[in-house]
């Protein structure tokens, strides 16, 4: 009989239960989703910061940013002479660029959470998608590292691994809660539960693969 495999991580988490903790430069407060392989030392970091009030964005040279807007906004980011770059203008819209662009926020029209994707440069990349329909589908490979986060709604996750000894996996991702997948390599179905559903999507891969 032929041995059966699962997948090496799989994770759940609750967002309102990861705590709190001050920017780098102290202009804010974020909760930490995910730092590999380290928190003092990644090579891709994931974390969603609350934006009640204008500040500047901590300036992180080598690194690579996807910021996202996840809940609330819009949010406006403005360049060193004060002029609008970017603007997150409902949830879902995002941006990148290089971490050491210096960017300042504006004061939110409503409190915003900011979705923020890290990659050190040449080590590794990020892809930041999300999911305002009903489904959708994706695939990971070997050395992927994947963060799913409800935004709205209840979604159902479903994992078909490529290889046929590895079992398939199901799990519920309830709103404001995150699923973190890895080691897995195979095609993921996601199926929203209510028609207003949203998700964000993150996979990250290493450049140098071993």
């Amino acid at each position: 009989m032929p041995e059966t495999r699962t997948i090496e991580t799989i994770n759940h988490f609750n967002l309102t239960q990861l705590p709190l903790q001050p920017w780098q430069n102290g202009g804010g407060k974020t909760r930490e989703i995910l730092a590999w392989p380290a928190s003092s030392q990644w090579q891709w970091r994931i974390s969603l910061a609350e934006n009640t009030q204008a500040g500047a964005f901590s300036e992180l040279p080598g690194v690579d940013r996807t910021a996202m807007l996840f809940e609330g906004g819009p949010l406006q980011l403005l360049d060193a002479t004060g002029q609008v770059v970017f603007n997150f203008d409902k949830p879902g819209a995002l941006r990148s660029f290089a971490g050491e662009l210096p960017l300042r926020s504006q004061r939110p029209q409503a409190p915003a959470q900011l979705l923020n994707v890290m990659t050190r440069r040449g080590q590794a990349r990020a892809e930041v998608v999300w999911h305002g329909d009903r489904s959708g589908t994706f695939v990971l490979q070997k050395h992927s590292d994947c963060v799913l986060l409800a935004a709205r709604g209840s979604w159902q996750v479903s994992l078909q691994p490529h290889d046929s000894a590895a079992l398939s996996a199901s799990y519920i991702l309830k709103e404001r809660c995150g699923l973190r997948i890895r080691g897995a390599q195979g095609r993921v179905r996601l199926q929203s539960t209510q028609a207003e559903g949203a998700l964000a999507q993150v996979v990250l891969e290493p450049l140098n693969k071993p």
